[in-house]
């Protein structure tokens, strides 16, 4: 094994990424042609892991990247102080499960792709914007008024959601809103959105993740016995699957999500929906069968 720098005619910015992984495979990937194809055996030697079977678990999500590792990795392939610091909190931040050490790692990480990264089409959430995850309607309302004809009157707010939020608390959302500058007021004194579009970050922060998604669990609960059935669509399946196949699985459910809002998400809607994906287990095939056995 040879090569120490990406191929010139290859542009792999880290700066593009927000997950050290997806970094990790498509450097794998770059590297690879006719002439030197770089194994899971080379990359473990680079990043000084033990055995190939560990490294595979690295690419795959099974398992954390050492900072040892990051190290390496940095040395050998050439990367600048800023690529690296970049890399390395990209690590902590996918592995972090302190939410004020997550909210730090995350606003550091901003800060350094609005300086080297490309250009967003999404407003990415700051720090302090993150408050939007806190109560389940402030995503909602912001999307809501950012619909064209939408009233940012808070009485016509609450109509709007069928008395799921009351008027304090229509008036509350905008207020957060407009503190953590994802709402203003114009000249007029009419409300309106200042980004078209925002997102997070891959997977964080987790707390506040949490706590969002399991508002909007309930809301889908509610929705069971609560909402037409010509207004929702539920479909839920039970399958058997290899621990292994669980990256790939996840990739598929993001693209589709993905997919969704890229084709379905107008400015002239005339609904706002909610659309939930989980997967998650059930159970699991012991390979002792007598650790089942409780004395």
């Amino acid at each position: 094994m040879t090569i120490n720098t990406p191929p010139n005619n290859i542009e792999l910015s880290v700066f593009k990424y927000t997950d050290y992984r997806e970094y990790l495979n498509d450097l794998k990937n770059a590297l690879e042609n006719e002439d030197n194809k770089l194994t899971y055996q080379d990359f473990a030697d680079i990043l000084g892991i033990s055995s190939r079977t560990k490294i595979k678990k690295v690419f795959k999500g099974e398992i954390p990247l050492t900072k040892s590792g990051m190290e390496n990795l940095c040395k050998h392939f050439g990367l600048s102080k800023t690529e690296s610091t970049y890399l390395d909190m990209l690590r902590l931040f996918n592995e972090s499960r302190d939410s004020d050490m997550a909210l730090s790692i995350y606003n550091k990480i901003i800060d350094l792709r609005k300086k080297h990264g490309p250009k967003q089409e999404n407003h990415e959430l700051e720090e302090t914007q993150l408050r939007l995850l806190e109560k389940w309607y402030y995503l909602p309302i912001l999307s809501y008024i950012g619909l064209k004809g939408a009233s940012s009157d808070v009485l016509a707010i609450v109509k709007a959601f069928k008395g799921q939020i009351t008027v304090e608390e229509a008036s509350e959302a905008i207020r957060i809103l407009v503190d953590i500058k994802l709402l203003r007021y114009t000249d007029e004194g009419v409300i309106e959105n200042t980004h078209d579009s925002v997102s997070l970050l891959d997977g964080i922060p987790r707390q506040l993740v949490k706590k969002f998604h399991s508002h909007m669990i309930n809301k889908a609960h509610d929705a069971i016995s609560g909402m037409p059935q010509e207004k929702r669509y539920l479909m839920s399946s039970t399958i058997n699957v290899k621990s292994s196949m669980l990256p790939e699985i996840k990739k598929k459910i993001s693209k589709f999500m993905v997919e969704i809002c890229r084709d379905y998400s107008v400015d002239d809607a005339d609904s706002i929906y909610q659309l939930n994906t989980q997967f998650f287990n059930l159970a699991v095939v012991s390979e002792n069968p007598n650790s089942l056995v409780k004395e």
